[in-house]
C-alpha cells in the first residue's frame, strides 16, 4: 500500500471487505449444505450484513453464531440489559469478539473501534429525540452507505500487522504527508 494512491487503497479495502464476507459466508453455506446431507439443520450465519442501516443491525446480522454466543456469554452477564451497565456490556462484548480472533494490537483496535461505534449508536438513539427524528429523515441508501463505510474502514485491521496500522491508516486517510 505504500506506493498506491488513496483511491486505490479505498478500492482495495472495499474489495477486501467483500472478499472477507463472500469467503466466510460461502464456507458457512457449504457447512450448512453438508449438514443437511446428514440430516442436521444449521441456522444461517449471515443475513445481508452489508445492507443494514446501522452498526447494531450490522453486528446482529454478521457472524450471527459468534454474535449470539457473545451476547449470551458476555453482554448479558455484564449486565447489558441494565441501563447503568449497558455501555460497559456492549464495549466488553466487542472486545471479547475482537480478541477472540487474535491477541494483537490490530484486533484490540478493531474491538475499541466497534465498541465505541456501538456505544455511540446506542447513546444517540436513546438520549436524543431530535437525533432519532433526524435519523428517520435520512434515506435508507444513505444509512446503508454510512454503515458499510463505517465497517469497511475497520476491516483492514483483521489482516494488518501491528507495525503497519499507523502507516496504512495515514495513507488511507491521505495524511501521510
Amino acid at each position: 500500500f505504500e506506493h498506491q494512491t488513496i483511491y486505490i487503497i479505498w478500492l482495495e479495502t472495499i474489495k477486501f471487505s467483500l472478499f472477507l464476507f463472500f469467503n466466510f459466508a460461502g464456507f458457512t453455506d457449504l457447512a450448512i449444505g453438508f449438514s443437511k446431507l446428514f440430516g442436521f439443520s444449521i441456522r444461517g450465519n449471515f443475513n445481508f450484513p452489508f445492507l443494514q442501516t446501522n452498526i447494531q443491525n450490522f453486528w446482529n446480522n454478521w457472524h450471527i453464531s459468534l454474535s449470539s454466543f457473545a451476547q449470551r456469554n458476555v453482554y448479558v452477564p455484564c449486565g447489558g440489559y441494565r441501563k447503568n451497565k449497558q455501555y460497559i456490556a456492549l464495549f466488553a462484548t466487542m472486545m471479547v469478539i475482537a480478541l477472540w480472533h487474535g491477541l494483537t494490537l490490530s484486533f484490540l483496535c478493531f474491538g475499541i473501534y466497534h465498541g465505541l461505534a456501538l456505544c455511540l449508536h446506542r447513546y444517540f438513539n436513546q438520549k436524543s429525540v431530535s437525533f432519532k427524528k433526524f435519523s428517520d429523515s435520512i434515506p435508507t441508501y444513505a444509512k446503508v452507505t454510512l454503515t458499510f463505510s463505517t465497517v469497511v474502514v475497520s476491516f483492514p485491521l483483521v489482516c494488518l500487522h501491528d507495525d503497519a496500522i499507523i502507516p496504512f491508516y495515514s495513507k488511507f486517510f491521505g495524511i501521510d504527508g
